[in-house]
């Protein structure tokens, strides 16, 4: 098996500007994409970030796959509301 990133218990795969967080044999598993940047100095710093939690299942497109959706300000929180939201519907 390939070795991730494990950030809260949890496997973190970054391609671009998406990031695929939670464990793949799990019924849901988030999608964070950074829409858009802000300028800090020289860093490009994420901005508004798009949050997803989507069942793994991938016979079914991606809208279909869609259970909550939401719109964040930095990256920091849009993983900290992904893990939070992963627990939950993990959990039931």
């Amino acid at each position: 098996m390939a070795e991730y990133q494990i950030y809260k218990g949890k496997p973190i795969v970054r391609k671009g500007n998406i990031i695929y967080f939670g464990k793949p044999d799990k019924k849901y598993i988030a999608r964070i994409e950074v829409v858009s940047f802000k300028k800090n100095g020289e860093l490009d710093l994420p901005d508004k970030v798009d949050v997803k939690i989507l069942l793994s299942d991938r016979t079914f497109s991606m809208r279909k796959r869609t259970i909550k959706n939401s719109v964040q300000n930095g990256l920091y929180g849009a993983i900290d509301m992904a893990n939070a939201w992963l627990d939950y519907y993990n959990k039931n």
